[in-house]
């Protein structure tokens, strides 16, 4: 009997549903607009500011509104604030000046008090500091940036070029986060063009448009015929049958990579390349080990590159000139093994490193590991990658 009567009870409960539009109504229903805000304070920060105030006594109050155009257009935006706290923060404000905000308080009916003006001069906007603080030179095949951004905000860089009517154009965009990045704008011609660069921040706020007459030195992506280079006290014999040379096969697959051989020279320890004839390296790029290996094992951290042209038979060190210390970065700064979206498309890519100007040519390279991600001393690595000028040409 008892289940045919919950049976019989669905039915009807169905039947009646189905008669009937439900609709989205508040929980709970009041009568008169609730009391607003009081006390109203102004703390002015970096592109914003941080309204506190006096919450209302009303029992059914649910949380505060503000209400604000931060665009030069006028778009209205909203912020909502719960009712376990008694402050507002406002972020977006690109450009410097007053701004009225209007609070509302609300209550569970969503009925909203009248509102309660403030006025906020926010301090200089983060898209612009971080915008001033850009670094820009001439580069191999391109130009570099660095960014300087200790807030840590979301940016896309954008590199603008004319095209051949003289409109400007995005040639390449970099999306970080990071406090800070060195990054190379590359595949340019060794001729003089009109650079602009422009940053925008979640908001669509525009910063300032920085533009540079600049010329890329001329470069080109060696050929990778090299060799193995074994010299006493080297650590090339890889694990599991891996030769050196898969860091140079132009193969970024999972079964690619090369590992030191178990056990190994403690750190640090080196290989050498010999790349067959001379060369003026330009810049390198290592790609570590990823695959969720990244920033972990023994992908190198710290290492040095050195360059000779007459390397000793023994092994040593007489003839080799320190050309690059290096270090690995993790955009994100994230300690151990945790890493972002942009951390592992950063690894993914591979990291580039340039050579100073005045580096001579050399046709032998060492690859000195001083420090691995993950401490260990059998190093791997995915490619290596050189460019630079051949003078033999």
């Amino acid at each position: 009997m008892m289940k045919q009567f919950l049976a019989f009870s669905i039915v009807i409960l169905l039947t009646v549903s189905g008669c009937n539009e439900l609709e989205n109504t508040p929980l709970v229903t009041t009568d008169g607009k609730p009391n607003p805000v009081q006390n109203i304070q102004v703390e002015n920060l970096p592109g914003g500011a941080r309204i506190s105030y006096t919450l209302p006594p009303d029992k059914d109050f649910s949380y505060v509104e503000a209400v604000f155009a931060s665009h030069e257009s006028g778009e209205k935006r909203t912020v909502k604030s719960s009712l376990y706290k008694n402050f507002v923060e406002l972020e977006g404000f690109a450009v410097e000046g007053e701004y009225q905000i209007d609070l509302y308080s609300v209550n569970r009916s969503e009925v909203k008090s009248n509102p309660v003006s403030a006025t906020i001069k926010p301090l200089t906007a983060p898209i612009s500091t971080v915008f001033d603080s850009l670094q820009i030179r001439e580069d191999f095949g391109g130009v570099n940036v660095q960014v300087f951004n200790d807030p840590e905000n979301e940016y896309i860089l954008y590199t603008l070029l004319k095209d051949d009517q003289g409109a400007w154009t995005v040639y390449d965009r970099l999306y970080t986060k990071a406090k800070y990045r060195n990054y190379s704008v590359r595949g340019l011609e060794p001729e003089e063009m009109e650079f602009a660069f422009v940053l925008a921040d979640k908001w669509e706020n525009l910063s300032d448009t920085l533009k540079l007459m600049l010329t890329p030195y001329y470069e080109e992506q060696f050929e990778k015929d090299w060799l193995a280079l074994h010299l006493p006290g080297d650590a090339w014999e890889g694990a599991y049958g891996l030769t050196l040379d898969k860091l140079w096969d132009g193969s970024l697959a999972n079964v690619d990579y090369f590992i030191g051989n178990i056990p190994t020279p403690p750190l640090p320890n080196h290989f050498t390349v010999d790349l067959r004839k001379p060369l003026k390296i330009s810049r390198m790029k290592v790609n570590q080990y990823t695959f969720g290996y990244q920033y972990g094992l023994g992908n190198p951290k710290t290492f040095e590159i050195w360059g000779s042209n007459d390397p000793p038979a023994d092994g040593g060190w007489d003839n080799w000139t320190l050309l690059l210390q290096a270090e690995s970065i993790k955009p994100s700064g994230l300690p151990g093994t945790a890493f972002t979206n942009e951390d592992t498309a950063y690894a993914v890519a591979g990291e580039e490193y340039d050579f100073p100007l005045e580096t001579d040519t050399y046709r032998y390279i060492r690859f000195k590991t001083i420090k691995t991600w993950g401490g260990s001393e059998n190093i791997l690595l995915h490619e290596i990658t050189l460019w630079g000028q051949n003078p033999n040409r």
